[in-house]
């Protein structure tokens, strides 16, 4: 089973038998199925049902307006709809119901998605980057500050096979096979990482961060937070953010364990389980976990009893 959740209170959910259902809140339609109201229990996502949904999207904005859905299936059509200034700025009937984006891809296939501000990004399998939706600081790389409607290809970047994109509210990271990042759009806040010179790239250009290495995975808050992590593990963020104290205009390690840990709870919600054929062994690992006498913190003697030994933690759980 996959389900996304949004920051708005609603959920989508596909079944083994590929029959998506919304609940919850609907306030801009971002359930997809054709109203604004909120519902208690599952209704049918009619325009998905019979497909394989490989993800969905959203963007984790607080803005009503801006509460749209993607759902991308295994064959790599996008289908999107919600949020009443997207549905307006693309000049489509706001009737909350899902719709395909069509892409020129000529054999390729789109793998993967990434939402802005009323602006978004997705990449194909050999690495290529389309962008549509507003342009105002040119994080779609276009060049001419315009909204787009309709996917473009971000000829700029062709030279690189890009296998992952993330967006903020205003600007975009890219990242190669190669470990190399790109960012490009609003730097207002230090969020592209290339220091406190540089006002807008209009260009996608490469962090040049000896310190930081090859970059294995990147991640955007929101808003105006950036993180990525190394190949050595180290976790690096740069922007503005909840857990940044103040504007970091260049990459900066951190301590967290995580790509995550830097966002905390700044990200959608969204769960994709594609493993729900595979038998759980939580009882096993617990057993595992129970046995290890290398962990164990706590014995209890008695005058008339062997020792007990055992985990302070089982205990809470048991309690």
């Amino acid at each position: 089973m996959i389900m996304a959740s949004s920051e708005r209170n609603a959920a989508l959910i596909m079944t083994k038998d590929k029959m998506v259902y919304g609940l919850g809140d609907n306030r801009s339609g971002q359930l997809g199925i054709g109203n604004m109201r909120k519902t208690s229990h599952p209704i049918k996502v009619k325009a998905l049902c019979g497909k394989t949904i490989k993800a969905f999207y959203n963007p984790a904005l607080d803005c009503d307006l801006h509460c749209y859905m993607f759902a991308l299936t295994e064959a790599g059509e996008v289908y999107t709809w919600g949020g009443i200034e997207y549905e307006e700025l693309f000049n489509h009937p706001s009737d909350g119901l899902p719709w395909q984006v069509k892409f020129q891809l000529k054999g390729k296939k789109i793998v993967g998605i990434a939402c802005g501000e009323l602006f978004n990004m997705a990449f194909t399998d050999n690495g290529n980057v389309y962008s549509w939706g507003i342009n105002n600081y040119d994080q779609l790389r276009i060049g001419n500050g315009e909204k787009q409607t309709d996917p473009c290809i971000i000829a700029s970047l062709i030279h690189v096979t890009i296998v992952k994109v993330a967006c903020g509210s205003q600007h975009s990271l890219a990242l190669t096979t190669e470990g190399e990042l790109y960012s490009w759009g609003n730097n207002n806040y230090g969020q592209l990482g290339h220091g406190k010179n540089t006002k807008i790239k209009t260009n996608p250009v490469m962090l040049n961060v000896p310190h930081m290495g090859k970059v294995a995975d990147i991640i955007t808050q929101c808003n105006e937070q950036s993180v990525a992590v190394a190949e050595d593990g180290c976790v690096y963020v740069w922007g503005w953010g909840l857990l940044i104290k103040g504007v970091v205009w260049i990459p900066s390690s951190t301590k967290y364990s995580t790509i995550y840990d830097a966002l905390k709870y700044n990200v959608p919600y969204i769960i994709n389980d594609d493993r729900t054929e595979n038998e759980l062994n939580i009882l096993k690992d617990l057993k595992t976990i129970f046995d290890n006498r290398l962990t164990i913190d706590l014995t209890i003697s008695h005058q008339k009893a062997i020792d007990f030994e055992m985990h302070k933690d089982f205990l809470k759980i048991r309690c």
